[in-house]
């Protein structure tokens, strides 16, 4: 079995993300002048772009998982016990 995981963000939070990572929208601009790193520079863009487009959603990235039926239902199982275990918690 093939599970793909998928994380959409809109674009007001990706701002908030790169504030928080980077401060403001100069100090990433300085820095990607000194360093020319192209992760920067995709930031830089993005950052760009979502200012324009607040309500946009990314998506951040994927993740492909091929379990076997049997890992499947001990994941399942587990995390049942752990909301389980959350909720018990939350009673304490």
């Amino acid at each position: 079995m093939m599970i793909t995981l998928i994380k959409k963000q809109r674009g007001t939070d990706v701002i908030k993300d790169l504030i928080q990572k980077y401060g403001s929208e100069n100090e990433l601009e300085r820095l990607f002048n000194q360093t020319n790193n192209m992760e920067m520079m995709k930031d830089l863009e993005n950052w760009n772009y979502f200012l324009e487009n607040p309500n946009e959603i990314m998506e951040k990235g994927r993740l492909w998982l091929q379990i076997k039926l049997i890992y499947l239902n001990w994941i399942l199982k587990f995390y049942l016990q752990l909301n389980i275990m959350k909720y018990h918690l939350l009673w304490i």
